[in-house]
């Protein structure tokens, strides 16, 4: 399990228009490297009658080598907004939260805006949450010998999909009796379960959900990391 930091990396809110907020990084004494990665968690945030109310907004995804300046497009004018910055550095995981409103503009509609990067796009036949478990694992597993390489956690993630949940992915469909002859491969699934865990609770929030929109459960009859595109869009 990666270790979490909160201090040694900091975002902050440099300016705003009526749909975008620019956002500066810094990284302090964080040693990067090409493992590096990004996931930001985009929430319109508000209160209401004195309690907290988010609306998830979506996510993006930067790979290394960052900039020191993102500017977040597409978003509602006069709205506050919490993002939350989660940095994975090898083993380890840093993440901090910046607040910031975008200004009025009476000409623009408020409107629900999905946010996606552009430039984000999925490889082979991976759905989005699938991609992102194999991006998240890759990152933490780069100096443990748990997979043979990029091509042997692809397989295992994609074999997720002949299970009903996750359960009896991580079981290798044994509900008892668990053979010495599999160990490793049970071994190889365990750490993705975790991972998926992880990933698809603290930062996406599709654990636990309703019925057809339950990451990890087989909603989508395709395994516990296989998520229905344009259902998750709708969604979130």
């Amino acid at each position: 399990m990666a270790e979490s930091y909160i201090g040694q990396f900091r975002v902050d809110h440099v300016y705003s228009t009526p749909d975008t907020v620019m956002l500066k990084t810094n990284f302090g004494t964080i040693l990067l490297d090409p493992s590096a990665n990004i996931i930001v968690n985009i929430h319109e945030h508000e209160h209401v009658k004195g309690e907290e109310k988010l609306t998830k907004l979506g996510n993006i995804y930067i790979n290394y080598p960052f900039k020191e300046y993102y500017t977040i497009d597409d978003l509602n004018p006069l709205t506050n907004h919490k993002i939350s910055f989660f940095l994975t550095v090898g083993k380890n995981t840093y993440h901090t939260t910046v607040f910031a409103n975008t200004l009025n503009d009476p000409k623009k509609p408020k409107k629900f805006k999905s946010i996606e990067d552009p430039k984000e796009k999925q490889k082979g036949a991976f759905s989005k949450t699938e991609d992102l478990l194999y991006k998240y694992t890759e990152a933490k597993s780069t100096n443990l010998p748990i997979y043979k390489d990029s091509k042997d956690l692809k397989k295992n993630i994609m074999d997720a999909r002949r299970a009903k949940e996750w359960k009896e992915y991580q079981n290798s469909g044994y509900k008892f009796a668990k053979p010495k002859a599999n160990f490793e491969t049970r071994k190889k699934r365990t750490w993705l379960v975790a991972n998926g865990f992880e990933i698809f609770d603290q930062v996406c929030d599709m654990v636990n959900k309703e019925k057809g929109f339950n990451i990890m459960e087989g909603d989508w009859f395709m395994g516990p990391f296989y998520s229905y595109d344009q259902n998750v869009k709708l969604k979130h």
